[in-house]
């Protein structure tokens, strides 16, 4: 039997270790020049037709979604020794919460900044969102060598 046929013999105890791609780099890349032509940080701190409600609004939700992944990222990878598996296991809630408040960020974004581009604004908050969350997915996450905390008090019920 050859070895791709018989799954057992190909899967391994490790994972591979997640390469930096260079879609990663060039969605960054998009994205600062895009902040950069399109000047949104001045927009946004001295432009008076920007809407109110609609910023508070994006600035909280974009604040709530940052949250939640420095929790899961820093606490549960750097501090804990988790990687991606254990932090679903251990915070089922956090992806969807992030993901959700990460897109309603979005579309106050895209209501806060229409009056200034226009037809434009999704293109540029699409950009921006994409590059913001390529940056974050190539910060490093080493988890410790040792084995967090959440897997042993599993094994210990077993015994």
């Amino acid at each position: 039997m050859d070895r791709l046929d018989n799954p057992t013999t190909t899967m391994s105890a490790t994972k591979p270790k997640p390469v930096r791609k260079w879609d990663n780099i060039l969605w960054i890349i998009l994205s600062v020049i895009t902040l950069y032509y399109s000047d949104v940080i001045s927009v946004v701190i001295y432009n008076t037709d920007i809407s109110g409600i609609f910023f508070c609004l994006a600035i909280a939700f974009g604040a709530m979604a940052l949250t939640v992944c420095i929790h899961c990222v820093f606490w549960g990878g750097i501090v804990r020794g988790m990687d991606c598996d254990g932090w679903e296991k251990l915070y089922p809630l956090g992806v969807p919460i992030a993901t959700g408040t990460a897109v309603a960020s979005a579309i106050c974004w895209n209501f806060t900044l229409w009056s200034v581009y226009g037809i434009k604004t999704p293109v540029i908050v699409f950009i921006l969102t994409m590059g913001f969350f390529m940056l974050l997915s190539i910060l490093p996450s080493t988890p410790k060598k040792e084995e967090p905390r959440f897997y042993t008090k599993i094994q210990h019920k077993r015994d």
